[in-house]
């Protein structure tokens, strides 16, 4: 099934400034920060919630408009890529917020049931400036010495760059063509054995990783305020004094991923769709026509409201905002 019309909802500010030139996806020199798999926790795959519609494949705003096709690269990463990735097997869960759920203010967080027919990875972390500077062979124009810290001011364009570059430094085929500073999809996501942007349903099953609470942690109690529940897992508004900070100084999820709260927001593959519907879905990629893209998880200068697991946010792909990053994944099998 995929996910159609779009509309621009930005909740808390996104600072907007100029994307450094270039980027490209050449594979840079460095040393890789990690590399090693950890098992990720996940679902089972099957029955579970009600697997309805097709199998979307690829499509987004602005992009190749569902590009198809094999992937004639290697399977595999011959050197891997800068971080720490976790596996995540295929499965179902319930993906928005119900009503009820405290500092729920949106209409565009509807339940649905979600099932993913695939095994993929994701970064543990945000992509840092140590982990951009592996990737690409140069230092990113913010880098100001906080190597931990998240690499910001990244338009959707940029991000895929970004990922493409980890493919290139694995030895795999990058997902994306990009030319000119814009970007699109050369393979599907499920169809490319390099390193991507999730999936908007990915990156939601990945925050959950198990839980149907607003956050992984649990609920949250204070919507205007330190809020104790986030204070352990998110750098947001009231506690982050106006700027991110290095990854992985907050609580992880039950699957080792960090930072899905707050710091910086995370751009995800999906064009930006405001009606999701109620109705089950199978491997759902959201298809705009108006050139937004989808962010997750907030920043360091949102209300907990905006750092739910549930709240969704869209851009338009050529801005590039300050608080604004990402995170690579790569489909299993």
């Amino acid at each position: 099934m995929r996910y159609v019309m779009a509309v621009l909802v930005v909740g808390c500010a996104v600072e907007t400034g100029a994307e450094p030139a270039g980027g490209g996806v050449s594979a840079g020199g460095g040393v890789s920060s990690g590399g090693g798999v950890s098992a990720g926790g996940g679902v089972s795959a099957g029955g579970g919630a009600g697997a309805g519609g097709g199998v979307s494949a690829g499509g987004g705003a602005g992009a190749s408009g569902g590009a198809s096709g094999t992937d004639p690269g290697p399977k595999e990463p011959k050197t891997p890529a800068p971080g720490q990735w976790i596996s995540v097997k295929k499965g179902s869960y319930q993906a928005g917020a119900p009503k009820a759920e405290s500092c729920n203010n949106s209409k565009n967080q509807f339940e649905h049931a979600v099932t993913l027919t695939h095994d993929f990875e994701l970064s543990a972390t945000e992509v840092t400036f140590a982990d951009y500077q592996a990737a690409l062979g140069k230092a990113h124009s913010t880098d100001t010495g906080c190597k931990g810290c998240p690499v910001g001011l990244v338009s959707w364009h940029g991000a895929a760059e970004i990922c493409n570059a980890y493919s290139s430094y694995a030895g795999l085929k990058p997902c994306y063509s990009c030319s000119g500073g814009k970007c699109t999809e050369s393979l599907a996501p499920h169809a490319c054995h390099g390193y991507r942007l999730p999936t908007e349903a990915e990156w939601e099953y990945a925050y959950r990783a198990g839980t149907k609470t607003a956050t992984y942690n649990g609920e949250i109690s204070v919507c205007g305020g330190l809020d104790p529940t986030l204070d352990a897992i998110a750098w947001f508004l009231y506690n982050a004094s106006g700027g991110a900070h290095p990854v992985a100084t907050k609580q992880p999820n039950a699957w080792g991923f960090y930072d899905m709260s707050g710091n910086v927001w995370e751009w995800t593959h999906d064009g930006y769709v405001t009606d999701r519907s109620t109705l089950p879905v199978v491997d759902p990629i959201g298809v705009s026509s108006e050139g937004l893209r989808v962010m997750r998880g907030g920043s360091y200068n949102c209300l907990p409201e905006e750092v739910r697991g549930a709240h969704r946010s869209g851009l338009p792909e050529a801005i590039s905002g300050s608080n604004v990053g990402v995170r690579c994944a790569r489909t299993l099998d």
